[in-house]
C-alpha cells in the first residue's frame, strides 16, 4: 500500500507546494513589508519543512537573497525585527516537531544524515555530471536546450529572474558536492 500511495501523493508535492507560496511570498514581502507578510512567510516556510527537510535548501537561499538583490537587502536592513519573527514563526511551527525529535533521540535526523550519506562523503566529479545528465532528462532535453539557449540571448536577467536562481543555485551546488 506504500508504494501504491506514492503514486498518489508524496513529500515533494507538499514541499513544492510551499516552496512555490513561499517564492510568492517573497515577491509579495517586496512590495509590502507588512508583519502579516513575513509571518505567513514563516508559516509557509515551517510547513515545508514539516513536509521535507529539504526546505532547509530554501533557507540558505533565503540568507544568500539580500546579497543577490538589492531592494531585499534593503528590506532586511530595514525590517530586523520582522526578519526575527520570520525565523520566530518557523520555529513555532517546527517546535512540536524538534521536541518530538529530542524525545526519540533525533531520530529522523538521523535518518536524514544517513539518507545523505555525509559520513561517505567523497568528490567524485563523475557522480555530479551523472546527476546533472539526470536532471536534464528528467525536465526534458527539448525544454533544457530552450533554457540554456534563453539565458544565453539574454543581455539582463531581471529581478525575478535573479530571485529564481539563487533559490535554485544553492540547492544545485550543495547536492553536486554532495
Amino acid at each position: 500500500s506504500v508504494s501504491f500511495s506514492s503514486f498518489l501523493i508524496t513529500t515533494d508535492i507538499l514541499l513544492v507546494f510551499f516552496w512555490s507560496l513561499g517564492l510568492y511570498q517573497i515577491l509579495v514581502i517586496r512590495k509590502n513589508q507588512s508583519h502579516l507578510n513575513f509571518i505567513v512567510l514563516g508559516i509557509l516556510l515551517g510547513l515545508a519543512f514539516l513536509s521535507k527537510y529539504a526546505a532547509i535548501y530554501f533557507v540558505i537561499s533565503l540568507i544568500f537573497l539580500p546579497f543577490i538583490d538589492k531592494s531585499f537587502r534593503v528590506i532586511v536592513q530595514k525590517h530586523k525585527p520582522k526578519i526575527l519573527l520570520l525565523f520566530l514563526t518557523i520555529i513555532l511551527i517546527l517546535l512540536p516537531n524538534i521536541l518530538w525529535n529530542y524525545q526519540n533521540d533525533w531520530i529522523t535526523l538521523e535518518h536524514t544524515s544517513s539518507n545523505a550519506s555525509l559520513g561517505k562523503l567523497k568528490i567524485n566529479p563523475w557522480n555530479s555530471i551523472e546527476f546533472l545528465v539526470a536532471q536534464i532528462v528528467m525536465i526534458g532535453p527539448l525544454l533544457f536546450i530552450a533554457f540554456v539557449y534563453y539565458f544565453y540571448k539574454k543581455t539582463k536577467i531581471n529581478t525575478s529572474e535573479q530571485i529564481l536562481i539563487c533559490f535554485a543555485l544553492p540547492a544545485l551546488v550543495i547536492i553536486l558536492i554532495e
